[in-house]
């Protein structure tokens, strides 16, 4: 049985449901982003909020209390009036720190805040008002009072604009569109409506708002959602180059341009992380935005002159796409995906990816490391060789200046058992043969043996400094040997 439109009031109800469905989704998803750390509180509470208020008024909108009926005859739609007097504040709040850290308010928050329930009181009054003067009167009031929130909000907009990153303007120009032309329509239904000169019916006013609320509550809330995420990741890109800066890390830099890996991103969170990062170890990675879409790109036959791609990177939850496995062996791809609990993924789930790297977290040592591992284990491009190279310079300076100070150190002498029993016990385990393990090389050294190069320094920095002593010194015979015996040179 289909949905019949064609009256007003069935075009009312239907767009109260579609309101209810959008905002119990968006409750669903910015609750369990919440936990990630990268999306704030206020948009979350929004969405349940409505989500409730929309569940009320399909079933109650139009009896008491959801609806005041007054002696003197006016009708006040009053939990129109309660939603806006819980759910703007908050949206005003959010509103205020765009841009900035969470809790970064400001005097301008006071100012949205005072505005916006003067004029929601304000318009109560004019509502309940039985003589038009009254009305008018309040009414008026409530619009200056709202001049006030309108004008507040285009300087946060505005002092957002300069101090945001570019690649973020685009998120704030829809932020500012949803913002008032949502906003701007309270105001006007309000004139036009039953509560004003009566030129549209109660549905037709239900049905307004419904899409006033659409745009400035819910479209509003999922840019704010990506401004949000998209800070989260430019934040972590440049804690981890400070964090680079500080340890006096060498750059991964390589032939730019000289290896191709390509990301899917269904979650806009992770690409702009692994674009960057892999730019810097001179990869040249692209992002879409569906496993379908790279699937179908990596089908389309090569040009001439044109490479194939290293390797693809997307979320474990994809793994069993249809047809992917068989595309991966069919043009002998390896597959690495990420996962936020890569400890908790079931194995057989799992067999069809070559390596399971952790989801990039704040402040997780693992954001580069584990993503470095597998460019260097996947990667057949000369710009793999320049990256172990600076991986095997930065390795050497270390063991060679910690074997100075153990030469001069009478306590040395007792080592060498235990580089014996370390020997044992920490020859890294991280390089595993895929379908695409064939080695390139650079000097004698293979990429099987930078990859153990590599596993042993990053153990080592989750060690004691003895024993980060004891196994540097093992790195160093283990890459002498692979070099030919000779002293490493830097």
């Amino acid at each position: 049985m289909g949905i019949y439109l064609g009256t007003e009031d069935n075009l009312a109800g239907f767009m109260l449901w579609i309101s209810f469905l959008s905002s119990l989704v968006l409750s669903a998803f910015f609750c369990a982003q919440i936990r990630y750390g990268i999306c704030g509180w206020e948009v979350a509470y929004l969405s349940v909020v409505e989500m409730m208020i929309y569940v009320t008024a399909i079933g109650w909108e139009s009896e008491p209390p959801c609806s005041a009926y007054l002696i003197s005859g006016q009708i006040v739609p009053w939990l129109r009036y309660v939603e806006w007097l819980i759910t703007c504040p908050v949206i005003l709040i959010a509103l205020s720190r765009v841009g900035q850290s969470e809790g970064g308010y400001s005097k301008n928050t006071m100012k949205l805040l005072t505005s916006d329930q003067g004029t929601i009181i304000l318009g109560i009054l004019a509502a309940s008002s039985p003589d038009s003067a009254g009305q008018a009167l309040f009414y008026l009031c409530g619009v200056a009072y709202g001049f006030t929130t309108f004008y507040t909000a285009a300087v946060v907009y505005f002092e957002a604009w300069q101090a945001i990153p570019d690649e973020c303007r685009a998120i704030l120009k829809s932020m500012i569109y949803f913002f008032y032309s949502g906003w701007l329509m309270f105001p006007i239904l309000f004139i036009i409506g039953p509560e004003g000169a009566g030129h549209i019916t109660p549905s037709g006013s239900t049905i307004g708002h419904v899409i006033a609320d659409l745009l400035s509550k819910q479209m509003w809330s999922i840019c704010e959602y990506m401004m949000e995420n998209k800070l989260h990741i430019l934040n972590l890109l440049a804690e981890e180059e400070e964090e680079e800066e500080e340890e006096g890390a060498v750059p991964m830099e390589g032939t730019p341009g000289s290896g191709k890996v390509l990301i899917v991103d269904n979650t806009m969170t992770v690409g702009p992380f692994y674009e960057a990062s892999l730019k810097k170890m001179g990869a040249d990675p692209t992002t879409v935005e569906t496993v379908d879409n790279a699937m179908e790109l990596l089908r389309q036959p090569l040009e001439e002159g044109d490479m194939q791609f290293d390797f693809l990177i997307l979320s474990a939850n994809d793994l069993h796409t249809p047809g992917l496995q068989e595309l991966m062996d069919e043009i002998d791809m390896p597959l690495v995906a990420y996962a936020m609990d890569v400890a908790a993924l079931d194995p057989t789930r799992t067999a069809i990816a070559d390596d399971i790297i952790p989801t990039p977290i704040v402040g997780s040592i693992n954001n580069t490391q584990a993503l470095t591992m597998v460019w260097c284990k996947h990667s057949k491009t000369k710009a793999i060789v320049d990256s172990k190279d600076v991986v095997i310079n930065q390795l050497f300076t270390q063991v060679t200046k910690l074997q100075e100070e153990l030469d001069g150190r009478e306590s040395g002498m007792d080592l060498q058992g235990g580089m014996e029993k370390s020997r044992k016990s920490n020859v890294s385990d991280m390089y595993q043969p895929s379908r695409n393990s064939s080695a390139s090389h650079f000097g004698g050294v293979d990429a099987g043996g930078a990859q153990q190069i590599m596993g042993g320094m990053l153990q080592n920095n989750m060690q004691s400094p003895m024993m980060q002593q004891q196994n540097n010194m093992m790195g160093m015979q283990q890459a002498n040997n692979m070099m030919g015996g000779g002293t490493p040179q830097q």
